[in-house]
């Protein structure tokens, strides 16, 4: 797990595959979706937009899954936010 850079971060499920990583990713989005966040003035509530794929033989190297999973999270970002999208 690491921070990619500005608000993206990065998760790594070994071991698991796509099926597993969907149920993964769908429940933090819910969690963050469910979680409100008390201040002073207000409480305020925030959603996350999540793109994953798997790792395949025909990836050359880890850059090639982690760019699938950046267009994923762009495309859940362009299609409404607060969800999952797999590439």
């Amino acid at each position: 797990m690491g921070r990619l850079g500005g608000e993206e971060f990065s998760v790594c499920l070994t071991e698991t595959n796509i099926e597993g990583a969907e149920l993964v990713a769908e429940r933090l989005r819910r969690s963050v979706e469910n979680a409100v966040i008390c201040t002073d003035k207000a409480e305020i509530n925030i959603t996350v937009s999540i793109g994953f794929t798997e790792i395949t033989d025909d990836d050359e190297s880890f850059s090639c899954a982690l760019n699938r999973a950046d267009q994923a999270l762009y495309s859940a970002k362009e299609t409404g936010r607060n969800k999952i999208v797999s590439l």
